[in-house]
């Protein structure tokens, strides 16, 4: 994405945060850090593991 992106709160696992588009062909996509292991990303997609609870 060009932008931030928000996710809901008490969102629930498995949740699309975001889909990842490339234009560059044999692209490798991994996360440089995950807070609380709570994202994994699945092909092109960025997943939150977990319910998100920001309070």
């Amino acid at each position: 994405p060009t932008e931030p992106v928000t996710i809901k709160e008490n969102n629930t696992a498995d949740t699309v945060v975001v889909l990842i588009n490339t234009t560059t062909k044999d692209v490798t996509l991994n996360l440089t850090e995950n807070p609380g292991n709570a994202f994994d990303l699945r092909g092109s997609e960025l997943i939150a593991k977990k319910g998100l609870d920001f309070e």
